[in-house]
C-alpha cells in the first residue's frame, strides 16, 4: 500500500488485473498505462508479479541453490518467481557462488529461453556490487523483467 495522492491515507492498493491504483478509503482511482514503469517507480512486488509470471519447469531443469563449498542447500527454483523469491532468501555465499559462476544468467538463457534477462544479469555481475545490493537489484531486475 502507499499514501493516496487525493486524502494522504496509506490505502492505495495497485490492482494488477485491472491495472488501476484504488484507494480504499477515499475511493480514488487511477489508471496506470505503463504498467513496467509503474513497477519501477512504485515498488509493486509480488502481487503483481505473481499475476504476469507463470513459466515453470520440470522439475530435473530447476535451478538448485549450492552453497560456495558445492554442496546443494536443498534450495530450488522452477520459475522466474519462485528465483526472485529465493534470491531474497538463500544466504549470501550462495548467491556470491553462483554469480561467479555465472549460473544465473546461464540458467535463466537456456532453461527459461531469455537472453535479455540473462544479459541483464550479467551486467549485474560485472558491476560486482557489495552483497545487499547485489541481492536486491538481481530480484528487482527479475521482476522487472518478467512484465509484460
Amino acid at each position: 500500500m502507499r499514501e493516496c495522492p487525493n486524502c494522504g491515507i496509506w490505502m492505495l492498493e495497485f490492482d494488477p488485473r485491472t491495472e488501476k491504483e484504488h484507494c480504499y478509503n477515499c475511493g480514488y482511482e487511477k489508471e496506470i498505462t505503463n504498467v513496467k514503469e509503474y513497477y519501477i517507480h512504485h515498488d509493486v512486488t509480488c502481487k503483481l508479479f505473481l499475476w504476469y509470471s507463470g513459466k515453470t519447469v520440470e522439475p530435473e531443469k530447476a535451478f538448485v541453490f549450492y552453497s560456495s563449498s558445492g554442496t546443494s542447500i536443498g534450495e530450488k527454483a522452477s520459475s522466474l518467481w519462485e528465483l526472485a523469491s529465493k534470491v531474497q532468501e538463500v544466504d549470501s555465499q550462495s548467491l556470491e557462488y553462483h554469480l561467479a559462476r555465472g549460473d544465473f544468467e546461464r540458467w535463466i538463457a537456456d532453461v527459461i529461453g531469455d537472453s535479455e534477462l540473462a544479459a541483464k544479469i550479467g551486467k549485474l555481475r560485472e558491476a560486482n556490487h557489495v552483497d545487499y545490493v547485489f541481492r536486491d537489484r538481481l530480484y528487482r531486475t527479475i521482476l522487472a523483467s518478467s512484465i509484460k
